[in-house]
């Protein structure tokens, strides 16, 4: 009596052993080729961070010639909230992008756009300035002389969003694929092909070493 449980457990305990093993053997490529798990895990996780710091710094920049605008047009002050925010925290956001990122691909688009931001900013602050000081009449006037056209704000805009752009496509090339337990199992089973019979017998432990074998990420 005592000694048919413990041939069970010894029975479960080979099983087992040999599925895991099997997994190991039949899915290397499955395992293997995504590398460590939690560093890809923590490389994805920076990735998107990244990406998110980086659609809202363009984001920010929208909103603050939004702002400019704005206030060019009306002479209300209260249209510049947004655009000193923007201006007192880009050039820390953009800073702080650097050390997160070691593509050196990736590191050339924030080269790029360090001048362009700061272009960019010196422009608004010139037209918010002539609009504060001198009226609108001023800005036209300075605008129709080329001295600080509005061409030469929308240019800067859109280098500084092909850089951003071009920035969050390098990241989304970078981040890794998430192993997908399912595909593996069903690459197990089919590397088995076992009868219908001894497949099922065998699923429950083969989805135990696969859970295993890759720990489920959200």
């Amino acid at each position: 009596m005592g000694e048919f449980p413990l041939k069970v457990a010894h029975q479960i305990v080979v099983s087992f052993s040999a599925a895991a093993l099997l997994v190991a053997l039949v899915v290397p490529a499955s395992i293997w080729s995504f590398g460590h798990l939690e560093t890809a895990a923590g490389a994805r996780q920076q990735s998107y961070d990244l990406i998110i710091r980086a659609d809202a710094m363009l984001s920010g920049l929208t909103d603050a010639e939004s702002a400019q605008r704005g206030y060019f047009l009306t002479g209300d002050e209260a249209f510049l909230g947004q655009y000193l925010a923007v201006r007192d925290s880009v050039r820390g956001d953009l800073g702080a992008l650097r050390p997160l990122t070691s593509a050196s691909a990736s590191n050339k688009h924030l080269d790029a756009l360090a001048p362009l931001v700061d272009a960019k900013l010196a422009h608004m602050s010139q037209i918010i300035a002539l609009r504060r000081d001198h009226g609108v009449a001023a800005v036209l006037e300075v605008v129709s002389k080329g001295a600080a056209t509005s061409g030469d704000g929308k240019r800067l805009m859109d280098s500084i969003r092909a850089e951003l752009k071009g920035f969050i496509e390098l990241l989304q090339d970078r981040i890794p694929v998430k192993v997908d337990r399912g595909r593996v199992f069903e690459r197990v089973k089919s590397e088995l092909d076992l009868p219908p019979d001894a497949m099922e017998d065998a699923e429950p432990v083969l989805a135990v070493a696969v859970g295993l074998a890759i720990p489920g990420r959200k």
